[in-house]
């Protein structure tokens, strides 16, 4: 994984994932919430290049498949997270140098 992620296709299950979540803590409305949970289903199979007929198990069962859909954006963002203190570890330690560096030569200057 890398920093520059804007463009993954994850994020447009999270941001699916997030709609289905505000519908259904704000709106009562059945019908547009299974469609909103039909369109996050095909957002995860293609990403995770499952097919849902041969896969039978995904269309049994909703709750499993938003479980199954939860557990893997939650690996996809903690994966986000280390990449990030990853790069904030290399971003403090170039930092440190440079103020190395700085003091370095600024104590050669005075001597």
């Amino acid at each position: 994984m890398s920093i520059k992620e804007e463009n993954n296709s994850v994020w447009k299950i999270i941001e699916s994932f997030n709609s289905l979540r505000n519908d259904i803590a704000h709106r009562l409305d059945i019908n547009k919430r299974e469609e909103k949970i039909k369109s996050l289903a095909k957002l995860y199979w293609v990403q995770v290049e499952l097919d849902p007929e041969k896969d039978d198990w995904m269309n049994k069962d909703t709750n499993t498949l938003l479980a199954g859909i939860i557990a893997y954006l939650i690996g996809f963002l903690t994966g986000f997270e280390n990449e990030i203190d990853r790069f904030r570890s290399l971003f403090d330690l170039l930092v440190k140098s440079e103020k190395g560096l700085s003091e370095s030569s600024s104590n050669n200057k005075t001597t």
